[in-house]
């Protein structure tokens, strides 16, 4: 997961790297640009969305990024100023869809009710089949975004 991160990060640099020059600049292809570069913040967003929490971005935190930005990054930057983090699994669920798929695909031997008993976070002594099921399930929901991103596991 760490690695496809680092993938995103080179492609949104390699996009950065590559914008439009001011010669013979049309707003086509500065849309094009910009498109290109959301959809690329997009997907780091969701993977990285996969390894760390979320938090609500204060002013404080804001304004000393304003002083290195353009007015427009700078808009979008304060759009998000007291937002919620995105809705979704919280990330210790993440986490043990993580360590599941892992345990899953290093030793093919492993069962679910073996994965439940050693990452289950719930306080019960023995984990039921509920317990399995849903970090299966929540294994399932990891492997799509892994499939979405082409990311081999």
């Amino acid at each position: 997961m760490r690695d496809a991160l680092l993938k995103c990060c080179a492609r949104i640099d390699s996009i950065w790297s590559n914008r439009p020059s001011t010669d013979g600049l049309t707003d086509a292809r500065v849309n094009e640009w910009l498109s290109e570069l959301a959809i690329a913040i997009a997907e780091f967003r969701e993977l990285y969305r996969w390894l760390e929490d979320e938090h609500v971005l204060t002013l404080e935190d804001a304004l000393p990024q304003l002083q290195h930005l353009d007015t427009e990054s700078a808009k979008e930057l304060l759009k998000g100023v007291g937002r919620k983090p995105s809705r979704g699994h919280p990330i210790e669920r993440r986490d043990i869809a993580i360590r599941a798929l892992e345990m899953k695909t290093g030793d093919g031997d492993v069962s679910w009710a073996d994965v439940a008993a050693s990452l289950c976070p719930c306080q019960n002594l023995d984990h039921t089949k509920g317990c399995a099921e849903a970090i299966r399930r929540n294994v399932e929901r990891l492997k799509l975004v892994l499939k979405k991103y082409s990311i081999s596991y």
